[in-house]
């Protein structure tokens, strides 16, 4: 016989688990069925991993929307469409970009109290000539529409023409 102590859970052959020199232990060293599993927490990480995701997801979809929202509201205000109307019927940028001309908003800011109210609105506009920005300052007396009280045209070179 071997000077070893023997290995696994299984007698020495010939021998029964009392007679092998070590103690009678349960398990498979006594036909018993092996320990169930460790149950893992991984399925509780990955939800609360999903729900945290999913709230980030929803803060920025909220934030864009904030932010769209709002550049959305103002570039359709009345005050941005007289702007683009000023800009469009400008005989000057007319002989300076050519025609047709193309407008879209670019930014602005708006403040009303009581319906009178002020506003500075950037317009871009281009032509078959060539493309610049109008800074337009726009007043409203609560009552009428908006006008315009100044505006500056602002070309590729950095030239600035006022127009009004």
């Amino acid at each position: 016989m071997s000077s070893f102590p023997p290995q696994g859970g299984f007698p020495p052959p010939g021998g029964s688990p009392d007679q092998g020199g070590f103690p009678p232990q349960g398990g498979y060293g006594q036909g018993g069925a092996p320990p169930p599993p460790k149950k893992s927490n991984m399925k509780w990480f990955l939800i609360a991993g999903g729900g945290c995701l999913l709230l980030v997801v929803i803060a920025v979809i909220g934030v864009v929307a904030l932010i769209g929202g709002g550049v959305y509201m103002l570039a359709n205000s009345e005050a941005s469409l007289a702007a683009q109307a000023f800009v469009q019927q400008s005989g000057t940028l007319k002989a300076e970009l050519g025609e047709p001309l193309e407008t879209s908003f670019s930014g602005g800011n708006i403040e009303t109290n009581n319906g009178v109210g002020k506003a500075t609105i950037d317009v871009a506009v281009k032509g078959p000539k060539g493309a610049g920005t109008v800074k337009l300052a726009l007043s409203s007396s609560g009552t009428g529409p908006w006008s315009v009280t100044g505006a500056d045209y602002t070309g590729p070179t950095g030239k600035v023409v006022k127009l009004k």
